[in-house]
């Protein structure tokens, strides 16, 4: 078997470290950071965990373990500025993503690598050079010490967005890299378990303040408290400039999320405060040069965070190459092009997508047609089998170029009723399931020619 050097210990890096030396392949694990991180710090603290994310887990014997770690969450609680509360299951069988801190999921991804008996775990260590054709790392060390050079075999850069290894191929000309710079930036507050108790904030929901041009987002913790996170333009108004104070942020809190202002006193004791992460895109063309170094997680496809996919799609991406080098033991590069193959095109696609979702999020998310239109698709739900992309995203392993093309009739159905409910200007429960059943009348005679009796669907029947 091959030995490979694998450079990060984000959510990727240590996955595949994990999935490869479960394969009987030696592995050196380089993370620049310490072994234990440093607590939570205002940025990028929760992921949320989907079915394909869990299911890649489960393949390196941690999908239990993960789950037990997390605080399942059943839908989205939408909160107006009104106080009032809209709540969207995400499916119609208790369906769940699980919520995480950032820093636990690390922990338990490091520590298990740590463990494996075919991992060497080398800790504050930072790769600052590379010679691709002598297949040597330059690494400096925490505390400073003087740079040791280390050879390698094979090398999986997870070394994140801004990732060393990519810079470093680009710069030689082996590379190219499409960095989309966002106006978009997040910051991160948190409320702690009382606090939540005292303004009933469910625990099983991800709540949402969509606001226009921000959003903040609630993600509850296992331990009772939730994690806040603001997003909104980084320049601009309204933007992160117009928040810079702590007496801005009050009149911002106070003005736009009302039902949380009596409590931001404390939320902003906790954790220290800092400037706001940057939301960053990044694409390369390709992903792998050879059979010597191969681009994985956000090193290869930074997307924004806006679908919950980043964590979930580097453990895909693990879960994937581990294979593909597993059927091809003798031919690394071959394995490194097939993954490639049979991720980027995926991976562009959900990159485009994120940048909608932000949209729905941010905007439409509060709305009336929103609200409407989330009361037909879980009627559909309810009664066809079909459903939505976010669900096959969320809840299938399909890839997400497949879970587009399986949800293209669930919207159409979405749209047919929608126009059906205009024309009767009417949102009872009944007109809904009424308007699902004429939408489904109309696609039985345009797939088979033929009328259909239109039959109201009543709650104990489920239709074809």
């Amino acid at each position: 078997m091959h030995a490979f050097t694998v450079i990060g210990c984000g959510m990727a890096g240590p996955a595949l470290a994990l999935a490869l030396a479960r394969n009987g392949t030696r592995v050196v694990l380089l993370d620049r950071e310490p072994r234990k991180a440093a607590p939570d710090s205002g940025r990028a603290v929760n992921i949320t965990l989907c079915n394909r994310g869990i299911e890649a887990l489960k393949k390196i014997g941690l999908g239990s373990e993960a789950i037990n770690r997390s605080q399942p969450l059943y839908g989205r609680m939408i909160h107006d500025r009104n106080g009032s509360r809209n709540f969207e299951a995400y499916g119609p069988n208790a369906e769940a993503l699980y919520s995480i801190r950032r820093r636990e999921l690390r922990e338990l991804l490091v520590e298990t690598a740590a463990a494996h008996p075919g991992v060497e775990l080398i800790s504050e260590a930072n790769c600052s050079a590379i010679d691709l054709e002598a297949r040597l790392l330059t690494v400096e060390f925490e505390p400073p010490a003087r740079p040791r050079v280390l050879s390698f075999q094979h090398l999986a850069a997870a070394d994140g967005v801004n990732s060393t290894v990519r810079n470093c191929l680009e710069k030689a000309g082996y590379i190219r890299t499409e960095c989309r710079n966002v106006n978009l930036g997040y910051r991160e507050l948190t409320i702690k378990a009382e606090q939540v108790t005292r303004l009933a904030l469910e625990r099983g929901s991800l709540h949402f303040w969509p606001r226009g041009e921000s959003v903040l987002i609630g993600f509850p913790n296992l331990d009772g408290s939730i994690t806040l996170s603001l997003h909104m333009p980084l320049s601009g108004s309204p933007s992160f400039d117009d928040i810079a104070t702590e007496g801005a942020l009050r009149d911002f809190f106070a003005r736009e999320f009302p039902d949380l202002a009596e409590i931001l006193p404390m939320i902003l004791t906790s954790p220290p405060q800092r400037q706001p992460g940057r939301v960053k895109c990044v694409r390369c063309p390709s992903w792998f040069v050879g059979d010597r170094v191969v681009l994985v997680g956000d090193a290869a496809h930074g997307i924004i965070p806006y679908y919950g996919q980043g964590a979930n799609a580097g453990f895909e991406d693990a879960a994937v190459l581990a294979d593909l080098l597993a059927e091809n033991p003798k031919d690394c590069g071959r394995a490194f092009s097939l993954f490639e193959s049979k991720r980027k095109a995926d991976l562009d696609f959900m990159s485009d997508l994120c940048f909608q979702h932000f949209d729905l999020l941010r905007s439409a998310l509060g709305t009336r047609e929103r609200q409407l239109l989330s009361r037909v698709e879980h009627m559909i739900s309810a009664l066809t089998p079909h459903r939505s992309l976010y669900y096959h995203i969320s809840f299938t392993e399909l890839s997400y170029r497949e879970s587009h093309r399986a949800s293209q009739f669930f919207h159409r159905l979405a749209q047919s009723a929608l126009e059906h409910l205009g024309r009767t200007l009417s949102e009872a429960e009944s007109d809904v399931r009424d308007a699902v059943s004429l939408a489904l009348a109309e696609s039985f005679k345009l797939e088979n020619g033929v009328d259909r009796p239109v039959e109201p669907i009543s709650a104990g029947r489920t239709a074809p």
